[in-house]
């Protein structure tokens, strides 16, 4: 391995951060001004396409599973999230609605900011891409198992 690809990672991974730590900056702003935070969103947002459990939840967000399970734990009485026999996560219909309402809130921001950056979609597909392909090979390098086996 080229020591430029191991520099270009760890550049990688810091750009990374900053984004992620800008983008929940930026989200806790947005999400105060419709009565939410932005953990809520973040695990609203977690849960968009499947079901999870806190540490799956947590694992996907890279949060502790304490502050995935206290947050959600006031999800769950304020209604917004619903749980399982099995643990599983899931967004009631007000969770949905919220979640659609806080990404609705975004849209021109997020178009703004893509736009400046010259970013399309396929683009951040391939980013996207690149990035799963490093979250399993670390995993299975790091012999941890994939976030929906860590509890079974």
């Amino acid at each position: 391995m080229k020591r430029k690809t191991i520099d270009q990672y760890r550049l990688l991974i810091a750009e990374i951060y900053e984004l992620a730590g800008l983008s929940r900056t930026i989200s806790d702003r947005e999400a105060s001004k419709m009565g939410a935070t932005a953990a809520q969103w973040n695990i609203l947002s977690a849960l968009t396409d499947l079901d999870g459990t806190v540490s799956e939840v947590a694992d996907r967000l890279g949060l502790p599973r304490q502050a995935v399970h206290r947050v959600s734990r006031d999800m769950l009485a304020t209604g917004l999230l619903a749980r399982s026999d099995s643990g599983s996560l899931s967004c009631t219909d007000r969770g949905r609605q919220v979640r659609e309402e806080l990404f609705s809130a975004s849209e021109t921001r997020l178009a703004v900011v893509l736009t400046n950056a010259h970013v399309k979609s396929d683009e951040l597909a391939q980013a996207a891409e690149t990035v799963r392909r490093l979250i399993d090979s670390t995993r299975a390098w790091s012999e941890l198992p994939p976030a929906e086996e860590a509890n079974e």
